[in-house]
């Protein structure tokens, strides 16, 4: 789940987050999720998943943004090359 704000409106999406082996985020997709299947089995597992978000810490749109374009622009310096984000 995370928060995003202007001075206008907030909102809340559900967005895929990636994270490393140690628990670090390194990525999220682009646009919020939504629920995807080609059998109603799979839309159930699908919901089933975004459910269990909502149990989750509420991440910061903004401040998650920033803080991994600062990784990225570390990683691209340090001469390693930026992963791509995957979605389903």
């Amino acid at each position: 789940m995370v928060k995003k704000e202007n001075f206008i409106e907030k909102s809340y999406s559900i967005y895929e987050v990636h994270y490393t082996a140690k628990g670090d985020i390194w990525g999220f997709t682009e646009k919020p999720m939504e629920p995807f299947g080609e059998t109603l089995e799979e839309i159930k597992k699908d919901l089933g998943y975004m459910c269990e978000a909502l149990s989750k810490e509420v991440l910061d749109y903004d401040r998650l943004s920033r803080k991994l374009n600062g990784l990225t622009r570390n990683r691209n310096s340090a001469g390693t090359k930026k992963k791509s984000r995957s979605s389903k």
